[in-house]
């Protein structure tokens, strides 16, 4: 599943299904699901791997080197554009459009780690 409508997973999350999802960008995996938290009722948390390897390049070298990915997510996903105001989340995924898009999330994580400070071989 690359996409689904906000509200249907937030209406089989509350029902107290779990979403489950496995999209793969180049060699890059995101695998994982989505649940409800009663304590951030408007939310959708989600729990995934990130795996595979990705091209970086080295910011003192230059050079470019493979790098393998194993790394775990959780954050949670908003319906549109939040104000965080006076809540204390470490991390929100805007879903633009109602839908949440898996291809976009993944995307949006290698662009992060891309942009990073990076040292070959450390």
């Amino acid at each position: 599943m690359t996409s689904i409508p906000f509200e249907k997973a937030l209406r089989l999350c509350r029902g107290g299904d779990d979403v489950k999802f496995d999209v793969c960008v180049g060699s890059v995996t995101l695998k994982g699901c989505l649940s409800f938290d009663i304590a951030r009722g408007e939310f959708l948390r989600l729990n995934a791997i990130l795996s595979g390897n990705v091209s970086l390049t080295c910011d003192i070298s230059g050079d470019e080197y493979e790098e393998h990915l194993n790394e775990s997510l959780e954050f949670y996903l908003s319906n549109g554009a939040i104000n965080l105001g006076c809540d204390d989340f470490d991390d929100v995924f805007e879903c633009s459009g109602g839908i949440i898009n898996f291809t976009e999330i993944l995307e949006s994580e290698l662009e992060m780690i891309i942009c990073d400070y990076h040292i070959k071989g450390v």
